[in-house]
């Protein structure tokens, strides 16, 4: 079993034991179900994005009208 320590300030702790409470969890619970709520899990193409960025590797780079434009491309295919 690992664990995870946190500083924390004494209000920060504080509300993050109210809001637990609140929810009849255990802080433990409260901070797992936040961080594990199933629309905040990355599927794994954005872990695969996640992983290039770190190893700065197959990076592309954008500017915001070649952005604009292949969003318009996949618009344009399925608007037909």
């Amino acid at each position: 079993m690992k664990r995870l320590s946190i500083p924390l300030n004494e209000s920060e702790h504080q509300a993050i034991k109210l809001a637990a409470m609140l929810q009849g969890q255990s802080i433990k619970e409260y901070i797992l179900s936040k961080l594990f709520a199933s629309k905040n899990i990355p599927n794994e193409e954005t872990l695969k994005a996640m992983r290039n960025i770190e190893e700065n590797n197959n990076l592309s780079s954008y500017t915001a009208e070649s952005f604009l434009e292949e969003l318009k491309d996949i618009d344009g295919k399925y608007r037909r």
